[in-house]
């Protein structure tokens, strides 16, 4: 027959479970203590937009048929974004999420999750990723941040969002600037109103997330911002990889924007 068990030892094993227990809820604390922490530092945005678009000039429907249900005007399209003639339409879903690189954490991201009509320079529902980077920002000359991936453009003083933009309608060099620019970009600071950005991108005029072997393109922004007046100077140029906005001919030639934007501010 099995001796029975000591007390000390059925005490021995008690105490060894205890600790065992201890453990799994201490690893269980420091998971939910870093997620926490991890939500803390992460902003998550989001909205929704939509509209019905009627136009008085060049609104019959054979006529925005024929041009490829593209809402025309006496001057051709207006209002990129806005198709058709008397619809309703989804203009935009977005959700926004963003972990900010500090000094305290030094890493970040940015993701821009949309749908809807009145993305890119399209004229159907889009759906997809907008822009999404990594950023580090660095101990250098007071913090040098860089940014790798899908970004948002230098160029231009609008922009996609349909709430960051006064008017529905878009400027007519609107269709020319580039929106968004696959590549990196590192951001340097200098006191709270001037900063300077340089970055390399696959290609110049247009957002192709492949190189298509052919060099690298520049952009460069030199930005001014003070209580009642900004100014900024961009410059997008290198060799074209695939972009719409370049005669096939001319593909893999070099080519540029330069953009000048002064401000008041109210």
């Amino acid at each position: 027959a099995r001796p029975p068990l000591s007390s000390g030892f059925l005490q021995q094993v008690e105490q060894q479970q205890q600790i065992i227990e201890a453990a799994a809820l201490e690893d269980e604390r420091r998971a939910k203590s870093g997620l926490s922490a991890f939500l803390e530092q992460t902003d998550i945005n989001s909205w929704v937009a939509t509209s019905y678009n009627y136009n008085f000039e060049g609104s019959d429907d054979h006529v925005t048929q024929q041009l490829g249900g593209q809402n025309t005007g006496g001057s051709g399209l207006h209002m990129p974004g806005y198709p058709n003639h008397n619809t309703f339409q989804l203009d935009q879903f977005w959700l926004e999420i963003d972990k900010q690189a500090t000094e305290e954490s030094r890493a970040g991201f940015h993701v821009d999750l949309a749908a809807g009509t009145a993305l890119k320079n399209g004229t159907d529902m889009d759906v997809g990723i907008h822009t999404a980077y990594v950023s580090y920002l660095a101990p250098l000359l007071g913090g040098i941040q860089f940014d790798a991936g899908i970004l948002p453009t230098l160029i231009g003083a609008e922009v996609i969002q349909t709430n960051g933009n006064v008017n529905i309608t878009r400027g007519m060099v609107w269709a020319l600037q580039p929106i968004t620019n696959t590549g990196a970009v590192a951001t340097v600071g200098f006191g709270d109103n001037l900063s300077v950005a340089l970055g390399i991108l696959n290609d110049p005029l247009g957002d192709p997330t492949y190189d298509g072997n052919n060099g690298k393109a520049l952009t460069s922004q030199v930005k001014f911002d003070a209580e009642k007046f900004s100014a900024s100077a961009a410059l997008n140029w290198g060799k074209e990889a695939g972009n719409s906005f370049v005669a096939a001919g001319s593909r893999h030639e070099y080519v540029g924007l330069l953009d000048l934007i002064p401000a008041l501010k109210g």
